[in-house]
């Protein structure tokens, strides 16, 4: 009974959230993007407090990278800009080690045997 009330009251509730959304469009942009700015400060911080685990390096945050030993649900970059919620991200960041990016290619490039190839 509740729901036929409902759906009667709100028959154009659908053409009313597209007007919504457009009329409030600048102002949703703009909570987006500070949003957005909020999760990257709090994410830098934890790099720049963490530093790089293997050589040190803590100078810039974007020069940090997170490295997943295993169980790998996302990526941080992708989470951020998909807009999970920071509680998310942070459980995500926490399986994680931060390492500056030279070391994490040396890591990653360690993996895979070097193929030499001939150039002449």
């Amino acid at each position: 009974m509740v729901y036929k009330k409902w759906k009667v009251t709100n028959l154009n509730k659908k053409e009313y959230d597209k007007q919504w959304s457009k009329k409030h469009y600048k102002e949703r942009t703009e909570y987006k993007r500070q949003w957005r700015i909020k999760k990257y400060k709090v994410i830098d911080e934890y790099k720049l407090l963490k530093g790089c685990a293997i050589c040190g390096y803590n100078k810039c945050a974007r020069a940090l990278e997170f490295h997943h030993n295993g169980d790998k649900e996302f990526g941080v970059a992708q989470a951020i800009a998909d807009n999970y919620s920071l509680k998310r991200i942070v459980e995500e960041m926490g399986k994680c080690v931060v390492i500056c990016s030279n070391c994490h290619r040396e890591l990653h490039a360690s993996k895979f045997k070097a193929v030499k190839i001939d150039i002449e």
